[in-house]
Protein backbone atom coordinates (compact mmCIF):
# COMPACT_ATOMS: atom_id res chain seq x y z
CA UNK A 1 0.00 0.00 0.00
CA UNK A 2 1.77 3.41 -0.92
CA UNK A 3 1.37 6.63 0.88
CA UNK A 4 2.19 8.36 -2.49
CA UNK A 5 -0.64 9.01 -5.38
CA UNK A 6 -2.24 11.10 -6.87
CA UNK A 7 -5.17 12.90 -6.09
CA UNK A 8 -6.94 11.63 -8.98
CA UNK A 9 -6.16 7.73 -9.24
CA UNK A 10 -9.17 6.15 -8.55
CA UNK A 11 -9.20 3.68 -4.73
CA UNK A 12 -9.96 0.38 -5.09
CA UNK A 13 -13.04 -1.15 -3.79
CA UNK A 14 -12.40 -3.28 -1.00
CA UNK A 15 -13.78 -6.52 -2.56
CA UNK A 16 -10.34 -6.01 -4.95
CA UNK A 17 -8.37 -5.47 -2.15
CA UNK A 18 -9.97 -9.29 -0.56
CA UNK A 19 -9.16 -10.65 -3.98
CA UNK A 20 -5.66 -9.64 -4.03
CA UNK A 21 -5.23 -6.17 -5.75
CA UNK A 22 -4.28 -3.26 -3.76
CA UNK A 23 -5.55 0.35 -2.86
CA UNK A 24 -4.53 3.88 -2.16
CA UNK A 25 -4.12 5.59 0.83
CA UNK A 26 -4.20 8.93 -0.52
CA UNK A 27 -1.47 11.66 0.74
CA UNK A 28 -2.51 15.26 1.15
CA UNK A 29 -1.49 17.41 -2.10
CA UNK A 30 -0.88 21.11 -2.07
CA UNK A 31 0.44 22.99 -4.62
CA UNK A 32 2.36 26.02 -3.51
CA UNK A 33 1.83 28.14 -6.83
CA UNK A 34 -1.60 26.24 -8.28
CA UNK A 35 -1.59 27.08 -12.04
CA UNK A 36 0.86 29.69 -11.94
CA UNK A 37 2.24 28.83 -15.27
CA UNK A 38 -0.67 26.56 -16.33
CA UNK A 39 1.74 23.47 -16.69
CA UNK A 40 4.16 25.08 -19.15
CA UNK A 41 8.12 25.28 -17.94
CA UNK A 42 9.26 28.86 -16.11
CA UNK A 43 11.73 29.19 -18.79
CA UNK A 44 9.32 28.74 -21.66
CA UNK A 45 6.67 31.17 -20.01
CA UNK A 46 9.06 33.82 -19.73
CA UNK A 47 10.85 33.85 -22.82
CA UNK A 48 7.50 33.92 -24.57
CA UNK A 49 7.13 36.97 -26.60
CA UNK A 50 4.21 39.11 -25.36
CA UNK A 51 2.03 40.66 -28.25
CA UNK A 52 -0.47 42.33 -26.22
CA UNK A 53 -4.36 43.19 -27.54
CA UNK A 54 -4.25 44.41 -31.32
CA UNK A 55 -0.65 43.50 -32.28
CA UNK A 56 0.47 44.95 -35.46
CA UNK A 57 1.39 42.57 -38.78
CA UNK A 58 3.89 44.83 -39.24
CA UNK A 59 6.48 43.51 -37.56
CA UNK A 60 9.37 45.94 -39.36
CA UNK A 61 8.01 48.79 -41.02
CA UNK A 62 5.48 49.97 -38.50
CA UNK A 63 2.68 49.49 -36.07
CA UNK A 64 3.32 47.66 -32.41
CA UNK A 65 6.40 45.85 -31.65
CA UNK A 66 6.21 42.78 -29.63
CA UNK A 67 7.74 42.30 -25.93
CA UNK A 68 10.67 40.22 -26.21
CA UNK A 69 9.40 38.46 -23.27
CA UNK A 70 6.63 38.18 -21.23
CA UNK A 71 6.86 41.12 -18.58
CA UNK A 72 3.69 40.63 -17.12
CA UNK A 73 5.59 37.38 -15.63
CA UNK A 74 9.08 38.49 -15.19
CA UNK A 75 7.21 40.82 -13.04
CA UNK A 76 5.30 38.07 -10.97
CA UNK A 77 8.49 35.97 -10.75
CA UNK A 78 9.72 38.35 -8.01
CA UNK A 79 6.92 36.98 -5.10
CA UNK A 80 7.76 33.49 -5.74
CA UNK A 81 11.71 32.98 -5.18
CA UNK A 82 13.57 34.74 -2.11
CA UNK A 83 16.74 34.94 -3.62
CA UNK A 84 15.34 36.34 -6.88
CA UNK A 85 13.23 38.79 -5.03
CA UNK A 86 16.19 39.98 -2.71
CA UNK A 87 18.36 40.58 -5.57
CA UNK A 88 16.07 42.80 -7.39
CA UNK A 89 15.70 44.88 -4.30
CA UNK A 90 19.75 45.20 -3.65
CA UNK A 91 19.85 46.20 -7.59
CA UNK A 92 16.53 48.97 -6.76
CA UNK A 93 17.65 50.21 -3.53
CA UNK A 94 21.43 50.34 -4.82
CA UNK A 95 20.57 52.19 -7.85
CA UNK A 96 17.24 55.11 -7.03
CA UNK A 97 17.11 54.10 -3.30
CA UNK A 98 19.22 56.36 -2.11
CA UNK A 99 18.04 59.41 -3.59
CA UNK A 100 20.09 62.08 -5.69
CA UNK A 101 23.24 63.68 -4.81
CA UNK A 102 21.50 66.94 -5.27
CA UNK A 103 18.44 68.30 -3.17
CA UNK A 104 17.34 70.04 -5.42
CA UNK A 105 15.15 67.11 -7.34
CA UNK A 106 13.67 66.36 -3.77
CA UNK A 107 12.43 69.67 -3.37
CA UNK A 108 11.58 70.54 -6.92
CA UNK A 109 9.44 67.18 -7.53
CA UNK A 110 8.84 65.84 -4.38
CA UNK A 111 5.49 68.64 -4.43
CA UNK A 112 4.66 66.35 -8.23
CA UNK A 113 3.93 63.32 -6.73
CA UNK A 114 1.66 61.80 -4.66
CA UNK A 115 4.15 61.16 -1.28
CA UNK A 116 7.51 61.96 -3.41
CA UNK A 117 9.78 61.02 -6.12
CA UNK A 118 11.16 58.67 -4.36
CA UNK A 119 8.24 56.83 -4.05
CA UNK A 120 8.35 57.21 -7.90
CA UNK A 121 11.23 56.33 -8.96
CA UNK A 122 11.60 53.22 -6.94
CA UNK A 123 8.75 51.33 -8.76
CA UNK A 124 10.49 52.50 -11.97
CA UNK A 125 13.95 50.95 -10.88
CA UNK A 126 12.22 48.04 -9.42
CA UNK A 127 10.54 47.68 -12.69
CA UNK A 128 13.79 47.89 -14.48
CA UNK A 129 15.17 45.54 -12.77
CA UNK A 130 12.72 42.66 -13.05
CA UNK A 131 11.61 43.58 -16.55
CA UNK A 132 14.20 45.31 -17.88
CA UNK A 133 12.14 48.64 -18.30
CA UNK A 134 10.64 51.24 -16.31
CA UNK A 135 8.04 53.78 -17.59
CA UNK A 136 7.34 57.61 -15.69
CA UNK A 137 4.04 59.59 -16.73
CA UNK A 138 4.60 63.21 -16.91
CA UNK A 139 1.66 65.20 -16.65
CA UNK A 140 1.30 68.40 -18.28
CA UNK A 141 -1.21 71.41 -18.61
CA UNK A 142 -0.19 71.51 -22.20
CA UNK A 143 2.29 70.21 -24.84
CA UNK A 144 5.44 71.79 -23.98
CA UNK A 145 3.56 73.39 -20.72
CA UNK A 146 4.17 73.06 -16.79
CA UNK A 147 4.86 69.89 -15.52
CA UNK A 148 1.71 69.19 -13.06
CA UNK A 149 2.31 65.83 -11.61
CA UNK A 150 4.84 62.58 -12.00
CA UNK A 151 3.18 58.94 -11.65
CA UNK A 152 4.95 55.49 -11.93
CA UNK A 153 3.63 53.12 -15.04
CA UNK A 154 3.94 49.79 -14.86
CA UNK A 155 6.11 48.06 -17.67
CA UNK A 156 4.46 44.98 -18.70
CA UNK A 157 0.94 46.86 -20.21
CA UNK A 158 3.22 49.62 -22.17
CA UNK A 159 4.10 49.00 -25.25
CA UNK A 160 5.96 51.02 -28.22
CA UNK A 161 4.36 51.59 -31.42
CA UNK A 162 5.87 52.47 -34.66
CA UNK A 163 4.81 54.81 -36.84
CA UNK A 164 4.60 54.80 -40.78
CA UNK A 165 8.51 56.28 -41.18
CA UNK A 166 9.47 52.65 -38.98
CA UNK A 167 11.46 55.31 -36.65
CA UNK A 168 9.39 58.05 -35.04
CA UNK A 169 7.35 56.05 -31.99
CA UNK A 170 4.95 56.60 -29.46
CA UNK A 171 3.49 53.86 -26.31
CA UNK A 172 0.44 52.64 -25.94
CA UNK A 173 -0.91 51.47 -22.59
CA UNK A 174 -3.69 49.14 -21.79
CA UNK A 175 -5.00 50.40 -19.14
CA UNK A 176 -7.20 47.44 -17.04
CA UNK A 177 -8.52 47.69 -13.66
CA UNK A 178 -6.76 49.66 -11.04
CA UNK A 179 -4.21 50.53 -14.04
CA UNK A 180 -6.10 53.62 -15.56
CA UNK A 181 -3.48 56.97 -16.06
CA UNK A 182 -3.55 59.66 -13.55
CA UNK A 183 -3.44 62.77 -15.93
CA UNK A 184 -4.00 60.92 -19.63
CA UNK A 185 -6.87 62.36 -21.48
CA UNK A 186 -6.03 60.15 -24.85
CA UNK A 187 -8.47 57.37 -23.80
CA UNK A 188 -11.10 56.43 -21.27
CA UNK A 189 -10.26 55.57 -17.57
CA UNK A 190 -9.49 51.98 -18.74
CA UNK A 191 -8.77 50.44 -22.53
CA UNK A 192 -6.07 51.19 -24.85
CA UNK A 193 -4.46 54.57 -24.30
CA UNK A 194 -1.88 56.51 -26.74
CA UNK A 195 0.66 58.52 -25.39
CA UNK A 196 3.85 60.44 -26.66
CA UNK A 197 7.27 60.45 -25.87
CA UNK A 198 8.30 62.99 -23.83
CA UNK A 199 8.87 66.51 -25.22
CA UNK A 200 6.99 64.96 -28.93
CA UNK A 201 3.68 66.21 -28.05
CA UNK A 202 3.34 68.93 -30.62
CA UNK A 203 3.80 66.51 -33.54
CA UNK A 204 1.89 64.42 -31.84
CA UNK A 205 -0.98 65.81 -31.95
CA UNK A 206 -0.49 67.68 -34.98
CA UNK A 207 -0.39 63.95 -36.54
CA UNK A 208 -3.35 62.69 -34.51
CA UNK A 209 -5.62 65.05 -34.32
CA UNK A 210 -8.45 62.90 -32.74
CA UNK A 211 -6.03 62.04 -29.56
CA UNK A 212 -5.67 65.96 -29.28
CA UNK A 213 -7.20 66.88 -25.70
CA UNK A 214 -9.65 68.88 -24.98
CA UNK A 215 -9.86 72.76 -23.69
CA UNK A 216 -8.24 72.39 -20.18
CA UNK A 217 -7.77 69.03 -20.08
CA UNK A 218 -4.23 67.77 -19.15
CA UNK A 219 -1.94 65.44 -21.41
CA UNK A 220 0.90 62.95 -20.67
CA UNK A 221 3.91 62.25 -21.60
CA UNK A 222 6.09 58.83 -21.53
CA UNK A 223 10.17 58.89 -20.05
CA UNK A 224 11.18 55.08 -20.94
CA UNK A 225 13.93 53.70 -19.04
CA UNK A 226 15.28 50.50 -21.20
CA UNK A 227 18.16 48.61 -20.06
CA UNK A 228 19.63 47.77 -23.20
CA UNK A 229 20.19 45.11 -24.67
CA UNK A 230 21.16 43.35 -28.34
CA UNK A 231 17.66 41.26 -28.05
CA UNK A 232 15.51 44.45 -28.96
CA UNK A 233 15.92 47.88 -30.12
CA UNK A 234 12.76 48.84 -28.50
CA UNK A 235 12.83 47.63 -25.27
CA UNK A 236 15.17 46.86 -22.43
CA UNK A 237 15.46 43.27 -21.21
CA UNK A 238 15.96 41.98 -17.93
CA UNK A 239 19.64 40.20 -17.15
CA UNK A 240 18.64 37.75 -14.79
CA UNK A 241 16.48 35.43 -17.27
CA UNK A 242 19.31 32.55 -17.35
CA UNK A 243 18.52 31.38 -14.12
CA UNK A 244 15.26 30.53 -14.45
CA UNK A 245 15.58 26.75 -14.40
CA UNK A 246 17.39 27.48 -11.34
CA UNK A 247 14.83 29.04 -9.73
CA UNK A 248 12.32 26.33 -11.22
CA UNK A 249 14.55 23.57 -9.34
CA UNK A 250 14.79 25.24 -6.39
CA UNK A 251 10.11 25.96 -6.27
CA UNK A 252 10.52 21.37 -6.79
CA UNK A 253 12.88 21.09 -3.84
CA UNK A 254 10.25 23.54 -1.63
CA UNK A 255 7.66 21.33 -3.04
CA UNK A 256 9.15 18.32 -2.00
CA UNK A 257 9.96 19.37 1.73
CA UNK A 258 6.51 20.75 1.84
CA UNK A 259 4.90 17.77 0.61
CA UNK A 260 6.74 15.83 3.15
CA UNK A 261 6.12 17.74 6.01
CA UNK A 262 2.61 18.38 5.44
CA UNK A 263 2.36 14.82 5.16
CA UNK A 264 3.53 14.26 8.98
CA UNK A 265 7.24 14.17 8.02
CA UNK A 266 7.12 10.44 7.03
CA UNK A 267 8.88 8.91 4.07
CA UNK A 268 6.84 7.53 1.43
CA UNK A 269 6.14 3.92 1.35
CA UNK A 270 4.56 0.42 0.79
CA UNK A 271 2.56 -1.45 3.15
CA UNK A 272 2.16 -5.48 2.44
CA UNK A 273 0.44 -8.14 3.74
CA UNK A 274 1.74 -11.46 2.95
CA UNK A 275 0.88 -14.71 3.69
CA UNK A 276 -3.20 -14.44 4.17
CA UNK A 277 -5.65 -12.59 2.91
CA UNK A 278 -7.29 -9.76 4.54
CA UNK A 279 -10.80 -9.66 4.67
CA UNK A 280 -12.97 -6.59 3.53
CA UNK A 281 -13.63 -5.28 6.96
CA UNK A 282 -10.03 -5.38 7.84
CA UNK A 283 -8.57 -3.24 5.05
CA UNK A 284 -11.53 -0.89 6.00
CA UNK A 285 -10.06 -1.02 9.67
CA UNK A 286 -6.59 -0.83 7.85
CA UNK A 287 -7.35 1.85 5.50
CA UNK A 288 -9.11 4.43 7.67
CA UNK A 289 -6.75 4.47 10.30
CA UNK A 290 -3.84 5.10 8.20
CA UNK A 291 -5.96 7.97 6.85
CA UNK A 292 -5.91 9.39 9.58
CA UNK A 293 -2.58 9.96 9.74
CA UNK A 294 -2.09 11.88 7.03
CA UNK A 295 -2.46 15.92 7.17
CA UNK A 296 -1.89 18.54 9.63
CA UNK A 297 -2.36 17.86 12.60
CA UNK A 298 -1.89 14.50 12.86
CA UNK A 299 1.76 13.57 14.02
CA UNK A 300 2.42 11.45 16.91
CA UNK A 301 -0.19 9.21 16.09
CA UNK A 302 0.10 5.36 17.29
CA UNK A 303 -1.48 2.34 14.77
CA UNK A 304 -1.92 -0.88 15.68
CA UNK A 305 -3.54 -3.43 13.20
CA UNK A 306 -4.10 -6.82 14.82
CA UNK A 307 -4.60 -9.32 11.74
CA UNK A 308 -6.01 -12.36 12.89
CA UNK A 309 -4.27 -15.39 10.56
CA UNK A 310 -1.05 -16.66 12.05
CA UNK A 311 0.25 -16.97 8.58
CA UNK A 312 -0.32 -12.88 8.05
CA UNK A 313 3.10 -10.88 7.78
CA UNK A 314 3.21 -7.37 7.37
CA UNK A 315 5.84 -5.90 6.01
CA UNK A 316 6.72 -1.93 5.80
CA UNK A 317 9.31 -0.82 2.65
CA UNK A 318 10.35 2.63 2.55
CA UNK A 319 10.42 4.08 -0.97
CA UNK A 320 12.89 7.06 0.02
CA UNK A 321 15.17 9.11 1.54
CA UNK A 322 15.08 10.11 5.65
CA UNK A 323 16.21 12.08 8.81
CA UNK A 324 19.62 13.92 8.19
CA UNK A 325 20.40 12.43 4.89
CA UNK A 326 17.36 13.73 3.08
CA UNK A 327 18.05 17.34 4.93
CA UNK A 328 21.33 17.66 4.00
CA UNK A 329 20.79 16.95 0.17
CA UNK A 330 18.17 19.68 0.29
CA UNK A 331 20.78 22.39 2.21
CA UNK A 332 23.35 21.45 -0.21
CA UNK A 333 21.11 22.00 -3.95
CA UNK A 334 19.38 25.33 -2.64
CA UNK A 335 22.81 26.83 -1.85
CA UNK A 336 23.80 25.70 -5.09
CA UNK A 337 21.03 27.10 -6.85
CA UNK A 338 20.88 30.18 -4.96
CA UNK A 339 24.41 31.12 -5.96
CA UNK A 340 23.36 30.97 -9.62
CA UNK A 341 20.12 32.91 -9.24
CA UNK A 342 22.84 35.36 -7.70
CA UNK A 343 25.08 34.93 -9.88
CA UNK A 344 22.48 35.69 -13.32
CA UNK A 345 21.65 39.10 -10.97
CA UNK A 346 25.30 40.26 -10.69
CA UNK A 347 24.40 40.45 -7.42
CA UNK A 348 27.42 39.74 -4.36
CA UNK A 349 25.84 36.62 -2.17
CA UNK A 350 26.75 38.82 0.81
CA UNK A 351 24.13 41.17 -0.07
CA UNK A 352 21.44 38.51 -1.10
CA UNK A 353 21.92 36.93 2.61
CA UNK A 354 24.25 34.35 1.38
CA UNK A 355 27.83 33.17 3.28
CA UNK A 356 30.09 31.52 1.50
CA UNK A 357 31.77 28.85 3.59
CA UNK A 358 34.97 29.11 2.26
CA UNK A 359 35.04 32.98 2.94
CA UNK A 360 33.94 33.29 6.46
CA UNK A 361 37.67 34.60 7.24
CA UNK A 362 37.74 37.18 4.50
CA UNK A 363 37.49 40.43 6.74
CA UNK A 364 37.29 42.45 3.45
CA UNK A 365 34.90 40.36 1.17
CA UNK A 366 32.00 42.94 2.20
CA UNK A 367 33.99 46.02 0.97
CA UNK A 368 35.48 44.53 -1.78
CA UNK A 369 32.13 42.90 -3.18
CA UNK A 370 30.10 46.67 -2.53
CA UNK A 371 32.85 47.91 -4.35
CA UNK A 372 32.96 45.71 -7.46
CA UNK A 373 28.63 46.13 -7.59
CA UNK A 374 29.10 49.45 -7.77
CA UNK A 375 31.40 49.36 -10.51
CA UNK A 376 30.03 46.77 -13.00
CA UNK A 377 26.31 46.41 -11.99
CA UNK A 378 25.36 49.47 -10.34
CA UNK A 379 27.06 52.33 -12.40
CA UNK A 380 25.50 51.40 -15.40
CA UNK A 381 22.60 51.56 -14.20
CA UNK A 382 22.63 54.75 -12.70
CA UNK A 383 23.95 55.93 -15.80
CA UNK A 384 20.75 54.77 -17.68
CA UNK A 385 18.37 56.26 -15.13
CA UNK A 386 20.52 59.91 -14.76
CA UNK A 387 20.68 60.49 -18.29
CA UNK A 388 17.11 59.41 -19.20
CA UNK A 389 16.22 61.72 -16.99
CA UNK A 390 18.75 64.25 -17.45
CA UNK A 391 17.98 65.17 -20.97
CA UNK A 392 14.03 65.58 -20.38
CA UNK A 393 13.96 66.82 -16.94
CA UNK A 394 16.84 68.92 -16.81
CA UNK A 395 16.65 70.61 -20.18
CA UNK A 396 15.49 74.20 -19.39
CA UNK A 397 14.01 74.53 -22.56
CA UNK A 398 11.67 71.04 -22.34
CA UNK A 399 11.06 70.88 -18.35
CA UNK A 400 8.34 73.11 -18.38
CA UNK A 401 10.38 76.01 -15.80
CA UNK A 402 10.86 73.22 -13.32
CA UNK A 403 14.31 75.13 -12.44
CA UNK A 404 16.60 71.64 -12.78
CA UNK A 405 19.50 71.02 -14.44
CA UNK A 406 21.13 67.89 -16.17
CA UNK A 407 23.57 68.13 -13.20
CA UNK A 408 21.13 68.04 -10.38
CA UNK A 409 20.25 64.15 -11.49
CA UNK A 410 23.54 62.30 -10.47
CA UNK A 411 22.54 59.72 -8.20
CA UNK A 412 24.28 59.03 -5.08
CA UNK A 413 26.26 56.05 -5.38
CA UNK A 414 26.73 53.15 -2.60
CA UNK A 415 30.23 53.89 -2.10
CA UNK A 416 29.62 57.64 -1.15
CA UNK A 417 27.38 56.52 1.82
CA UNK A 418 29.56 53.64 2.95
CA UNK A 419 32.93 54.03 4.86
CA UNK A 420 34.64 51.48 3.40
CA UNK A 421 37.92 51.81 4.81
CA UNK A 422 36.73 52.20 7.95
CA UNK A 423 34.59 49.29 7.48
CA UNK A 424 37.22 47.08 6.27
CA UNK A 425 39.47 48.46 9.10
CA UNK A 426 36.51 47.57 12.02
CA UNK A 427 36.88 43.96 10.40
CA UNK A 428 40.00 43.08 10.62
CA UNK A 429 40.85 44.80 14.23
CA UNK A 430 42.03 42.31 16.89
CA UNK A 431 40.42 44.35 19.53
CA UNK A 432 36.48 45.93 19.23
CA UNK A 433 35.11 48.93 18.45
CA UNK A 434 34.71 50.65 21.66
CA UNK A 435 38.27 49.42 22.77
CA UNK A 436 39.60 51.26 19.92
CA UNK A 437 37.66 54.66 20.85
CA UNK A 438 38.92 54.27 24.21
CA UNK A 439 42.54 53.89 23.05
CA UNK A 440 42.12 57.27 20.81
CA UNK A 441 41.72 54.93 17.97
CA UNK A 442 40.32 56.51 15.10
CA UNK A 443 39.19 54.03 11.96
CA UNK A 444 39.58 55.91 9.22
CA UNK A 445 43.20 55.60 9.90
CA UNK A 446 43.56 52.38 9.07
CA UNK A 447 45.10 49.33 10.71
CA UNK A 448 47.85 49.70 12.97
CA UNK A 449 51.44 48.68 11.66
CA UNK A 450 54.43 47.17 13.25
CA UNK A 451 57.52 49.38 12.65
CA UNK A 452 60.69 47.34 10.86
CA UNK A 453 64.15 47.63 12.42
CA UNK A 454 64.78 51.00 9.60
CA UNK A 455 61.89 53.00 11.12
CA UNK A 456 63.02 52.19 14.47
CA UNK A 457 66.71 53.84 13.70
CA UNK A 458 64.91 56.49 12.17
CA UNK A 459 62.22 57.22 15.22
CA UNK A 460 65.16 56.91 17.35
CA UNK A 461 67.18 59.72 15.65
CA UNK A 462 64.55 61.92 15.41
CA UNK A 463 63.62 61.55 18.91
CA UNK A 464 67.27 62.06 19.80
CA UNK A 465 67.58 65.07 18.05
CA UNK A 466 64.36 66.28 19.91
CA UNK A 467 65.97 65.77 23.70
CA UNK A 468 69.04 67.61 22.26
CA UNK A 469 67.26 70.92 21.44
CA UNK A 470 64.91 70.33 24.85
CA UNK A 471 68.44 69.78 26.88
CA UNK A 472 69.95 72.62 24.86
CA UNK A 473 67.54 74.89 26.77
CA UNK A 474 67.10 73.19 30.25
CA UNK A 475 68.40 73.71 33.55
CA UNK A 476 71.67 71.23 34.63
CA UNK A 477 70.01 68.69 36.35
CA UNK A 478 66.88 68.18 33.50
CA UNK A 479 70.26 68.19 31.03
CA UNK A 480 71.79 65.07 32.83
CA UNK A 481 68.23 63.36 32.84
CA UNK A 482 67.54 64.57 28.80
CA UNK A 483 70.92 63.24 28.20
CA UNK A 484 70.41 59.86 29.50
CA UNK A 485 67.64 59.59 27.96
CA UNK A 486 69.13 60.68 24.62
CA UNK A 487 71.25 57.64 24.72
CA UNK A 488 68.54 55.08 25.01
CA UNK A 489 66.01 57.06 22.43
CA UNK A 490 66.98 54.22 19.71
CA UNK A 491 65.96 51.54 22.33
CA UNK A 492 63.12 53.31 23.64
CA UNK A 493 61.39 53.13 20.40
CA UNK A 494 62.09 49.82 19.77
Amino acid sequence: MSSKTKPSAPTATASEAEGGGVFRVERVTKNLLADFTGGQSWADVLRKENLGAGASNRPTQGGRKVQPANFEMCSRFKTINVYHSTCIEAETNSTVGLGFASDKVKKTLDPLCVRSFGSVIRPGGEDFFATGNGYLEVVRDAPGGKILGLHHMQSPPTFAFVEEDGRTFHYEFEAGAGMSLTGSSFGSATGLIKMPRFGDSKRFFAKFKDRAPKSGATISEVIHFADPSALSRWYGMPKWLANTVAMELMHALDQREFDFFINRGVPEFIFLVTGAKVGVDDWKVIKTAMQAHIGLGNSHKTFAANIPDPNAKVQVEKLDAEGADQGDRYSKMTDALALKIVSAHQVPPLLAGIQLPGKMAAANELPNAIRAFQILKVGPAQEVFQDTLATPLGDPTENGGLGLTADDFKLKKITDELDLDAMETSSRMRETEPEAAAAGRDLKDGLKKELTSKDREAAGEVLAHALAAIMAQSDRALREDVRELAARAPTVIA
